[in-house]
């Protein structure tokens, strides 16, 4: 994934191609790509978060009611409207829980609607429950927004499976 997603700086053999070509300069911008565990200020809400990246990723022309309404609108999109007003918070002084934490990492992805998505391990650590609720709304979002979601899952329970298109499985590497 880190190769696929241009993370990757280490030595590495064969090619990456887009469509059959060479992979754009400019590939990268197409590109959502969210870790494990994303690094956000503790003392920032959900809201305050978000509508950060929104003045990093959205275009300067777009004004600051327009990136208030994108904020507000990944925000349902991610399930994350209640918990706009809470702190993030960490484990010893409460916060948001760890499935709203992940669902918050992929939310900052998606404020500029990237067309390709990228997850590394979104489901780890997290109960089977708050999993499958998260590949659900993945799966509603890829399909309404038209968005090529990539992800990596070890050992995903039979439910998460059905809410996923296409599958590829690796052995060994």
């Amino acid at each position: 994934l880190n190769v696929l997603g241009m993370r990757w700086q280490g030595g590495m053999g064969g090619s990456v191609t887009v469509n059959g070509g060479a992979r754009p300069a400019h590939f990268k911008r197409y590109l959502g790509y969210s870790t494990q565990d994303a690094p956000f200020l503790r003392v920032f809400t959900v809201e305050e978060t978000l509508s950060f990246f929104a003045s990093l990723k959205l275009r300067k022309e777009s004004s600051l009611e327009q990136q208030k309404a994108r904020v507000r609108e990944v925000m349902e999109e991610m399930d994350m409207t209640e918990a706009a007003g809470t702190k993030i918070g960490d484990p010893l002084s409460g916060g948001i829980s760890g499935g709203q934490a992940r669902r918050l990492g992929i939310a900052a992805e998606l404020i500029n609607c990237p067309p390709i998505l990228m997850l590394d391990e979104p489901t780890s650590g997290l109960d089977a429950a708050t999993a499958y609720n998260l590949c659900r709304i993945l799966s509603k979002y890829a399909q309404e927004k038209r968005v090529s979601v990539l992800m990596t899952i070890h050992q995903p329970r039979s439910a998460m499976l059905q809410s996923i298109s296409r599958l590829l499985v690796l052995a060994r590497g």
